[in-house]
């Protein structure tokens, strides 16, 4: 009792109140409607699971006087609070548990203790769904408590779809946060919630999932739980389950027979007595009801309440109660353990009663009936029951007439209420051939029965315009609650179900009926009566059920396929009034071929319908980095995921959904790992720990610091007591999993360890590391066993086959190979991918291995032949790890795409889907005349595909890296190309072949020059060529090829009418402009030649090499006139005087020397930058030098006096190139911070930043008209800049189209053609969400499924759409106006 009960005007923390029902009332009337609404709207609960509730279950308290000394414990349970947080009332079927916590809840609420309520009962499917449970709890906490209803409130408006998460998600979400935020209105109170018949839920692994979660948080919780239920095995295992905590628990069916039999012996003369009341046979008998059949029918009961319930029942129903009376005292019984044989002489007799005097065809129609109402998944009304089993309803009543004390059948006023039975102990008897003899009725007939009712049903109301109309309309009132039931249950009998050879082909034929023409109609029923999720669950079912049918079969796999595609457009629309998913499904769909004909739509899909399903079931969508580790739990319902974005997903494996997410690390997830009992997952992070978390309940557990490290692999023992852990620190740890402590360090790889395994007998260990080696090490000892060599590149994962025979390994040197543990030799080499393997797994029965590599597939091998038995694609990135299914049937892989994917681990040839482009579509086009569309790929092919055929006409191969950019040319001969290759190629259509390849330089630019009129600028680079530009037009006009290696420096002569080139080769080369020729090689350097400037006269050539020496050239003839050697190192920069009187130069130290240029005298030395000096120039009259550093700063000197006159300073990487412009007022510079600045020489400011370039600024250098710069850069342009206005022009190549067309080619390989190709208005547009495509003047639209949904490449043309994805697939769409 809370120690404020009876209290008035109680003062707490500042606040007054009277009662808890003031407070209660007052918190009614001030939280807004709308909160209540959307707890009614958002959380899923069972409306008729309170305990006294109007429900088929019929629940009602004890008799006055009966259970009150178990009631008294209860009591004294409840009101302690030093007793255990939960108490379980176990007991046999019938022992009378709900009866009892029915009037716990009495009392409890008498006592305004009772939290919150919640009684099981498999008559009524919300009832019997352990999903329903907390989410109900929570709704009446909420509706009983302010404080927990505004956290919830919070928590909803937070996440809409809490409410719908897994059961240990839903318990923290939904009642231990919001609990905990309302503490304080707790304290000092005592509140029981209530969980009556756990053993009556459909899911019995869910119930053990509860009943955990409660465990985990009830000792943090201001509540008490009591929950009752049979003795099952699995909710024993439960709460025995190490760790669950202490628990009170009471035995029902042991309570003292004594005890038992006076309660029992209390109600049965209140029955018999109530019964006689009003009998006139009865009224005045003294002798009623008789004392030696009271005691008879008390000890026939045995301990089991619900024999003496269902007896007196019968009795009541019927003529001559002490005929009836007699018939069951009478009957013979023996005794059992579980005290079943009395009651099942009862229900025997009592069948044998309603069979009695009925004609064959009333027992068949009570048979009937009874298989229906037994076996029925969610109660039916008499009204549904007629429609279902095609009886009449005076049928169905005249059938259960005699059954009244077994079966509750509500009266004729009340057709529309359910049939449900008075106990779940008579489905378990009739169930139960050993008891119930001739009355048996089996369970798998029944279900397969009741599969074809319902059939037969949705086959009849499907042909009817009426409901036909309410599936258009999506109208769920009306849809009737027989055709609600067999739409949502059908497959689920079937599920229940096994073959017959008396009823299997009647229903293969009616299943591939309906299929055939009722499945759309079948799915809009569904999802109007919120059951879609339920049905393509139970599809996969199907599949397994009709493996023997393979039409069947594929019928059930492509309804579940065409639902999981298009299950966002099926939950909000009707497949009855349109068209749009059909358009998408492959060409072999069944779906396809049987409704899209019926369904005339304007759109139609012209290009890259898929021949049928691919391999691909499923694409998990949520991480937003790459996914980098996969692990299916022991029982293979669940998928754990880790990312780069430091999160860990759970994911349910049947739908794909998300099931909870995992926070906590503050690194990179590197590795995810479920113990072997499924209890824990370990995962390994880039921030140097091991977490355990505890999948359940989402909860982080403990955390093992290994090392100060990055983590790279985790793995569990076969017996879950220890963890394996491979480091960076080319270690590897051995920890234990319930200290979370280190117990043993490996030592012995001299590279980081990437991967770890243990063996399946747990003695062994297997590491990859990349240092190249696999090596085996005794798990006990810590001893390296072997070392295993054969990789020629870093082994990046290691597993052990099942049977520990054979360890297979996965390498960046592509290959797979696979060792045998005895000797420890390579029994084989896969080979197949294209690039590195980053993970290798065995199937459980260790006869096939999957890859995942950075070609993006996943490959499927034959462990025993290492043949590739299929290659997975789909991933639009590295795939990073794959894993196999506990089953075998499914693989399941990450990727750098962000997504998980599951795999059917046994695609048919047909799945293997092979589309045009093999990876990421960066372009798509259309012709101008619509006929064709070209595409554009990663792949670096190019596609040109025919509208009419839909399929690809030709291939053109040429590029070498990924093509950017696609177009047509006007009349649609040519095809133009633009790739990172830095190349545009213009393409014949006809031939097929490339006509003209334009390029940019194909390597960073080194040297730039301009020519004394601006005219021209010559640009050299590292792909060993000079190009020679328009200045005005940015266009090329030459490409002087003849060094062997990289262009370093350019000069023109002061009439332009020469130039002269330095290369790496060690040579310079005087070129003639005129004839584009080179006219003079000038040798004499032993390296590489760094720099090169022409006198002002034109005579002379200076250039300094890497040899360390300087010099001075004649141009006439071409040999060196002066030689001079360096101070140290390379000679970086060389520069003549404008009067040619002096030569300075800069080598490897920090100085800048000054030289007589006829004598070679060295004059003076510059001292000022504290690293290397990497480029010199004169100002025009002669009195200053401009130096660029390494140091990051320029500096300006006084010819005069050698003494710096400015420091510039602003540039954050090293200076290349600088240079004066022609008036010496600034100066200008290029840098390797990806700018070219321009400087004011005397007031040192920047005054101009130009930062388009991508890559680092080698030169930069002034036009002679002032205005503008020039600069080459590692990315590989050529720029040049109007100092003003800022604008950019890029040189580039072009080339002249046969019908006029110039194209012209931009950086990185891309293009643009003038005059641009004139398309006609484009009619479509792409919706901002992706899920539409609108026609902009009419409100036709094309509903877009979610896979298709991010295309890399869009194009246009008038009525169609062209749509390029990163799988490589390229689909078009068109409008048909008259559609």
């Amino acid at each position: 009792m809370s120690t404020l009960a009876g209290a008035r005007n109680v003062v707490v923390r500042d606040s007054t109140f009277n009662d808890l029902s003031t407070n209660i009332h007052h918190h009614i009337h001030m939280i807004a409607m709308d909160d209540f609404e959307l707890l009614d709207k958002k959380l899923p609960r069972a409306h008729r699971a309170h305990y006294n509730a109007n429900s088929p279950a019929q629940r009602n308290a004890c008799l006055e006087n009966t259970r009150e000394a178990v009631l008294a414990q209860l009591v004294t349970w409840a009101g302690d609070h030093m007793s255990n947080k939960i108490y379980w009332l176990s007991g046999m079927a019938g022992t009378g548990k709900t009866t009892i916590a029915y009037s716990f809840c009495e009392i409890l609420s008498s006592k305004r203790m009772l939290g919150a309520n919640f009684f099981c009962t498999r008559l009524e499917a919300e009832s019997s769904n352990v999903v329903h449970i907390f989410p109900t709890i929570a709704h009446q906490l909420a509706r009983r408590f302010p404080a927990v209803s505004s956290a919830l409130v919070a928590t909803i408006r937070d996440d809409p779809d809490v409410g719908y998460k897994i059961v240990q998600q839903n318990f923290k979400d939904l009642i231990v946060q919001p609990l905990r935020a309302a503490a304080a209105d707790f304290e000092g109170t005592s509140f029981v919630v209530v969980i009556d018949a756990l053993d009556e839920c459909t899911s019995q692994s869910q119930v053990a999932d509860l009943l955990l979660a409660i465990a985990r948080h009830a000792s943090s919780l201001p509540l008490k739980f009591f929950v009752t239920s049979r003795p099952e095995k699995d909710i024993r295992k439960t709460f025995k389950r190490r760790g669950f905590g202490n628990f009170d628990n009471f035995i029902l069916h042991d309570v003292e027979k004594d005890v038992v039999s006076s309660d029992i012996e209390l109600y049965t003369r209140y029955r018999l007595t109530d019964i006689a009341d009003g009998r006139s046979d009865l009224m005045d008998d003294d002798e009623w009801p008789p004392e030696s059949q009271v005691k008879a029918l008390v000890t026939l009961s045995g301990s089991l309440f619900i024999y003496a319930a269902t007896a007196c029942s019968h009795i009541a129903a019927g003529v001559d109660l002490r005929a009836r009376l007699t018939m069951i005292t009478d009957t013979s019984s023996g005794t059992t353990t579980d005290g079943t044989i009395s009651l099942d002489a009862l229900y025997s007799s009592i069948l044998a009663a309603a069979y009695k005097n009925a004609n064959q065809m009333e027992k068949e129609e009570i048979q009937k009936v009874l298989y229906a109402v037994i076996h029925a998944l969610d109660p039916l009304s008499i009204n549904s029951l007629s429609h279902l089993l095609r009886m009449t309803t005076g049928q169905i009543q005249s059938a259960l007439s005699c059954l009244h004390s077994l079966i509750h059948v509500p009266r004729s006023k009340d057709l529309n209420n359910p049939i449900t039975t008075f106990h779940s102990s008579f489905p378990d008897f009739v169930n139960d051939h050993s008891r119930s003899g001739d009355y048996h009725l089996d369970p798998t007939t029944s279900h397969q029965l009741l599969s074809l009712d319902c059939l037969e049903l949705m086959e009849g109301s499907f042909q009817s315009k009426e409901i036909v109309s309410y599936l258009t309309e999506r109208n769920q009132i009306d849809i009737p609650q027989s055709l609600s039931y067999a739409a949502t249950f059908w497959v689920s009998h079937l599920a229940s179900s096994q073959e017959k050879d008396d009823k299997t082909p009647v229903f293969y034929i009616l299943s591939y009926k309906f299929f055939q023409t009722r499945a759309s109609q079948w799915i809009d029923c569904s999802s109007i009566i919120g059951q879609v999720e339920r049905t393509v669950n139970d599809l996969r079912t199907v599949e397994k059920w009709a493996e023997s049918q393979p039409v069947l079969n594929d019928w059930a796999r492509d309804v579940r396929r065409f639902m999981t595609e298009n299950m966002e457009f099926i939950r909000s629309q009707s497949l009855e009034g349109y068209s749009a998913p059909f358009i998408w499904l492959p060409e072999k769909s069944y779906m396809k071929q049987k409704y899209e004909s019926g369904r005339p739509s304007p759109w139609k899909l012209i290009l890259g319908q898929r021949h049928t399903w691919d391999a691909c079931e499923a694409i998990l969508t949520g991480h937003s980095a790459p996914v980098v580790s996969v692990a299916y739990s022991p029982d293979g319902k669940h998928i754990v995921s880790g990312a780069r974005d430091n999160i860990i997903r759970l994911w349910n494996a049947a739908t794909g959904e998300p099931e909870a997410e995992l926070t906590g690390h503050s690194s990179w997830v590197t590795s995810v790992a479920f113990s072997p009992d499924g209890a824990h997952i370990a995962s390994a992070s880039g921030d140097k720990t091991i977490c355990s978390w505890n999948p359940e309940t989402g909860e982080f557990e403990s955390q093992l610091k290994v090392h100060p490290t990055f983590v790279r692999s985790v793995a569990f023992s076969s017996d879950g007591r220890h963890g394996v852990s491979g480091l960076n620190e080319n270690s590897i740890c051995i920890w234990n999993t319930v200290t979370a402590e280190s117990e043993v360090e490996l030592k012995g790889h001299s590279n980081w360890v990437e991967s770890v395994a243990f063996s399946p007998n747990g003695k062994y260990i297997v590491s990859g590391s990349h240092d190249h080696t696999v090596r085996v090490w005794n798990s006990v000892t810590g001893y390296p066993e072997a070392n295993l060599k054969g990789h020629s590149n870093w082994v990046v994962s290691v597993a052990f086959s099942h049977d520990g025979n054979y360890i297979v390994s996965g390498s960046s040197d592509n290959t797979i190979r696979i060792w045998n543990t005895t000797t420890w030799e390579t029994e084989a080499e896969l080979k197949g991918h294209s690039n590195g393997v980053n993970s290798v797994a065995y199937s459980s029965d260790g006869r096939h291995i999957v890859s995942a590599s950075d070609d993006s597939t996943v490959c499927l091998w034959n462990a025993c032949t290492g043949e590739l038995e299929a290659t997975l694609r789909g991933h639009a990135s590295w795939v990073a790890s794959a894993v196999f299914s506990p089953n075998g049937a499914h693989v399941a892989s990450t990727s750098g795409d962000k997504t998980v994917r599951i795999w059917n681990a046994m695609p048919e040839e047909s799945d293997i889907i092979l589309k045009g482009h093999s990876t990421y579509v960066r372009s798509v086009a259309f012709s101008l005349n619509g006929t064709y569309i070209v595409s554009g790929s990663d792949d670096c092919k190019i596609y040109i595909w025919n509208i009419a055929s839909g399929s690809p006409e030709a291939q053109l191969i040429g590029h070498s890296s990924s093509v950017v950019t696609v177009a047509f040319s006007p009349d649609g001969t040519h095809i133009i190309s633009g790739s990172s290759d830095n190349i545009v190629c213009i393409w014949n259509v006809a031939t097929r072949k490339a006509v003209m390849e334009l390029y940019g330089h194909l390597n960073y630019v080194r040297a730039i020059a301009c020519s004394p009129d601006g005219k021209l600028v010559a640009s050299g680079s590292h792909d060993n060529t000079i190009r020679v530009w328009d200045a005005e037009k940015g266009t090329l006009i030459a490409v002087l090829t003849g060094h062997s290696a990289a262009v370093t420096g350019l000069a023109f002569s002061s009439d332009g009418g020469l130039f002269v080139s330095a290369s790496d080769d060690g040579t310079l080369c005087i070129w003639d402009l005129a004839t584009r020729q080179p006219k003079k090689r000038l040798r004499g350097h032993q390296s590489s030649v760094n720099s090169v400037a022409y006198s002002s006269d034109g005579l002379y050539i200076i250039s300094g090499s890497s040899d360390s020496t300087i010099c001075i050239w004649s141009v006439e003839t071409g040999k060196p006139k002066l030689k001079l050697k360096g101070n140290s190192g390379w000679v970086n920069t060389v520069a003549f005087s404008p009067d040619g009187r002096l030569v300075v130069y800069a080598s490897g130290s920090k100085q800048i020397s000054i030289c007589d240029a006829k004598t070679g005298e060295h004059m003076a030395e510059l001292k000022g930058h504290s690293e290397a000096v990497t480029s010199i120039n004169f100002s025009p009259n002669g009195k200053h030098l401009v130096s660029a550093s390494s140091d990051k700063t320029i500096r300006i000197w006084d010819m005069l006096t050698c003494e710096t006159t400015m420091e510039l300073k602003g540039h954050l990487n090293w200076v290349a190139s600088v240079a004066f412009s022609p008036d010496g007022s600034h100066v200008v510079s290029g840098c390797h911070d990806h700018t070219v600045r321009v400087w004011d020489v005397i007031t040192g400011v920047c005054e101009v930043e130009f930062k388009d370039h991508s890559g680092q600024v080698y030169a930069a250098a002034y036009f002679p008209d002032g205005q503008h710069v020039i600069s080459g850069s590692d990315d590989r342009m050529v720029r040049k800049w109007n100092i003003v206005t800022g604008e950019c022009m890029t040189f580039a190549e072009n080339y002249l189209l046969p019908n006029g067309t110039n194209v012209h080619h931009r950086p990185s390989g891309d293009f643009y053609l003038s005059p641009p190709v004139l398309f006609p208005p484009d009619q479509l547009s792409l919706d901002v969400t992706g899920e539409w495509i609108n026609h902009i003047k009419s409100t036709k639209k094309c509903w877009i499924p979610p896979l298709f949904r991010q295309p890399s490449a869009i194009a246009y043309h008038t009525s169609m759409i062209c749509l390029g994805y990163e799988t490589g697939e390229v689909i078009a769409l068109q409008l048909n106006h008259k559609g």
